[in-house]
């Protein structure tokens, strides 16, 4: 299994795995190195030759729903404005954001299409449904209560069940070959649980929290299991963002001026590393699954410690009305009419981001060809280019500044690499390689 932890101090300051929702093209490169574990480069440009991505399929709350909520009685929806402002046509198509939403950057970065169709939408093709559909619902998490606690909305398994109906159909349509190849093939989203942890500070204040998040886990076991069973493999798992910096809780529980409840954010990496343990033991027992865990916690606490960073100037509240509680049918065109004029600055839409990505340059001296024209008979590590990449990214980021600040409603956010690949030469394990020092083709 393969964590995406920005948990380390080196990776907190130098990597910056993930600097926003909508840099999850730069996730995909990393899952992907684990997902198709002979790779060598960069697979969200360019899979090798025997590895497919047929589709995304994608489970969950309204983080990643993009619109099945629209086709179900429940007031749990965003099919209107002022939701979709930043769409195409300035749609409202049921997705909790101003635009696209994660499920839709992580289908791009894959290749596979350009918006991810809710499942649900009575005029989706056949031709549409052969490369991944959403199956996610607002309002769900990993527990059946927490899908009917407030508002109705489509439990997990309610969205498993969905996606069997969808393979008899695809079945009939091309073959169950085909239909089996797509599903064994394709990438599966899951993104959810922080309703889970609404409904239990709702309901169960005096409740054991340690008893609680086991139940949860243990849900998210049984899912991912039954999805196995489906002909899953390649699967994508988010951990739980600090509770304690979402907007609710600190309206709610972070008194009059609103401050972070950082009891919740403990109980959220408690769980987290429950879900981390859970994974491990399915990928040993789950025959030829590829499990990787999505650490959501450090991006989303990075965006509050370090706004400015990310080119937001608002993280404590949404852009929607007062921002301190609009959301679903609250958020509509009255409260819109208070709202903020530009989403960009705020992190919260709702949800809504854009950015653009600059990618640091590789430690060169890692790389085959300086280790085996450079690197004498033993082919050693050329630190010397190692310094040389890591000059060239220091004055990258120092260009990267003065051009956010010149170039109007730009918004740059550096990856740097060098310290993701270094990672990977030193511990090749950890991401599933066994040979870091050469490469496949030929002598290598």
């Amino acid at each position: 299994m393969m964590l995406l932890h920005p948990s380390l101090e080196m990776m907190l300051e130098g990597t910056k795995l993930i600097k926003s929702l909508s840099n999850t093209y730069t996730v995909a490169i990393l899952v992907c190195a684990h997902i198709f574990p002979n790779l060598r480069g960069s697979c969200a440009l360019k899979l090798p030759n025997n590895a497919t991505v047929p589709g995304i399929f994608v489970f969950g709350d309204s983080i990643v729903d993009t619109g099945n909520n629209n086709y179900i009685p429940t007031p749990c929806r965003s099919n209107f404005q002022p939701y979709g402002r930043d769409f195409p046509e300035g749609k409202a198509t049921g997705r909790f954001s101003d635009g696209i939403n994660p499920s839709d950057i992580i289908a791009q970065a894959f290749g596979v299409k350009k918006f991810v169709p809710a499942y649900l939408d009575p005029s989706l093709s056949i031709n549409e449904m052969l490369t991944g559909v959403n199956f996610a619902s607002s309002c769900s998490g990993y527990l059946p209560l927490t899908a009917t606690y407030k508002y109705f909305s489509l439990s997990l398994e309610n969205q498993l069940d969905l996606f069997k109906q969808y393979i008899v159909k695809v079945k009939a349509a091309v073959g169950e070959e085909r239909a089996l190849e797509i599903v064994s093939q394709s990438i599966y989203v899951i993104c959810t649980g922080s309703n889970d942890f609404l409904y239990y500070y709702e309901t169960q204040k005096s409740g054991n929290m340690s008893a609680f998040t086991d139940s949860v886990v243990n849900y998210a076991s049984g899912f991912l299991k039954r999805l196995y069973d489906t002909g899953a493999r390649r699967v994508i798992l988010g951990g739980s963002a600090p509770q304690g910096c979402l907007r609710a809780a600190r309206t709610n529980y972070g008194g009059l001026l609103r401050f972070i409840v950082e009891s919740f954010n403990q109980d959220s990496l408690d769980f987290n590393l429950k879900l981390q343990v859970m994974l491990k033991s399915l990928q040993n027992t789950l025959q030829g699954s590829r499990f990787v865990y999505f650490d959501l916690y450090y991006t989303v606490l990075d965006f509050f410690q370090n706004p400015h960073e990310y080119g937001f100037e608002v993280v404590d509240k949404g852009c929607c009305g007062t921002g301190l509680f609009e959301e679903g049918a609250l958020c509509n065109i009255f409260s819109s009419l208070i709202s903020c004029p530009n989403a960009s600055k705020y992190r919260l839409y709702d949800i809504g981001t854009r950015r653009i990505t600059s990618r640091g340059a590789p430690p060169q001296g890692c790389l085959p060809a300086a280790r085996t024209n450079y690197g004498g008979l033993l082919r050693f590590i050329v630190e010397s280019f190692n310094q040389d990449t890591l000059n060239f990214n220091l004055k990258l980021q120092t260009m990267l500044k003065p051009l956010q600040n010149t170039l109007q409603g730009s918004r740059f956010v550096y990856f740097d690499f060098y310290y993701t690949v270094l990672d990977l030469v030193q511990k090749p394990h950890d991401y599933g390689f066994e040979v870091v020092h050469k490469g496949c083709c030929g002598t290598g």
